[in-house]
């Protein structure tokens, strides 16, 4: 009876088991009602990550959309307007959940790789006047999934985004994993922390937890979203079991730049050799490879093709396929995946 090879799953950086060790630390758990700010993981989790970045105040929430539109609730009022980049997870993946929740509009500005110019800023803000929504909110992403997983430059960054506090308008981030940016360009947390209205970033997504995001910012601002997060149905109890999964995870985050490592190998192989339809490789440095098709057909069969032989990968546009290496994604399953690729 042949024995089936396990799956390589390189659909997201979501799909990850917990190790051994991350459930060792969810089993010893201290608990309680976080509710009630009694849960010491929890308590302990959200000033470790606030220390990081040096901000007042964190708040563990469920998702990073959550966390996203936690911030953006605080951050503007009813009919105010946030500008973003053209791909941004905000815009494209949380259903609309900006307009629902908090009765904004969001204007997607021209960005390169995710990055905002400040003329960009100015001109948009300079054409907001009577008929138009004023402009509260600047919310980047860092990594930027949209185009490739790039990392954000970091003094570009820094100037941006203290131009637009001049300009009075607020800051967010969207950092699902910005911990690959700060390990890949060695940056201290802080000099973002110090920047910034609010952050969020993921457990689940890279680090390896089953789930949970974190919101920093100011305490008022903390204290705002946390009520907010109890109005929408995001307070929690005995939280303390997947808290201390998250700070297993962050603690163990230097493991990320093995990914970009893994990913850069897969990247290094298309780039070289040519396949059926690829019109592009697009790697830009962290754990993320986007593979471009000539048509839509050619994306739909190599996706096919390789789930026959027991590799998962998944289109992020019709034509795009994305694969994404992770702590569950082994030396030996790039290896074969590159094995099975040659077997064309």
């Amino acid at each position: 009876m042949k024995v089936m090879s396990k799956m390589i799953d390189f659909r997201s950086d979501t799909v990850t088991k917990p190790s051994k060790e991350m459930l060792e630390a969810i089993v010893n758990a201290r608990v309680g009602d976080d509710e009630y700010s009694e849960d010491p993981e929890v308590n302990e989790l959200q000033e470790y990550c606030a220390s990081l970045f040096g901000m007042e105040a964190g708040l563990f929430v469920t998702s990073g959309q959550m966390g996203n539109q936690l911030a953006i609730s605080v951050l503007t009022n009813p009919g105010d307007e946030i500008i973003c980049s053209e791909g941004a997870h905000i815009l494209n993946y949380e259903k609309a959940a900006a307009a629902q929740l908090s009765g904004v509009q969001i204007r997607p500005i021209a960005s390169t790789d995710g990055m905002f110019s400040k003329e960009s800023i100015k001109e948009v803000i300079e054409r907001s006047e009577y008929h138009l929504p004023t402009i509260s909110l600047l919310s980047w992403e860092n990594t930027h999934l949209y185009s490739g997983g790039s990392i954000l430059n970091h003094d570009m960054f820094i100037s941006v985004s203290e131009y637009a506090k001049e300009k009075e308008l607020a800051v967010h981030v969207d950092g699902a994993r910005i911990w690959h940016s700060i390990l890949e360009c060695n940056i201290n947390p802080k000099e973002i922390g110090k920047t910034i209205d609010s952050l969020t970033f993921c457990f689940s997504k890279g680090l390896g937890a089953p789930v949970g995001s974190m919101l920093l910012g100011k305490k008022d601002f903390i204290s705002k979203a946390r009520e907010l997060r109890k109005v929408r149905g995001g307070g929690m109890r005995q939280v303390g079991v997947i808290a201390a999964a998250a700070k297993y995870a962050l603690e163990s985050k230097e493991k990320l730049l093995d990914d970009h490592f893994k990913a850069n190998q897969i990247a290094a192989y298309f780039i070289k050799n040519s396949y059926s339809g690829l019109d592009e490789v697009i790697y830009k440095g962290t754990n993320m490879v986007f593979l471009s098709f000539e048509k839509e057909k050619n994306a739909d069969m190599f996706v096919d093709n390789l789930k026959d032989k027991g590799v998962r990968l998944a289109t992020i546009t019709p034509k795009v396929v994305r694969i994404v290496t992770h702590l569950d994604i082994s030396k030996e399953d790039v290896e074969r995946f590159i094995s099975i690729l040659e077997e064309r």
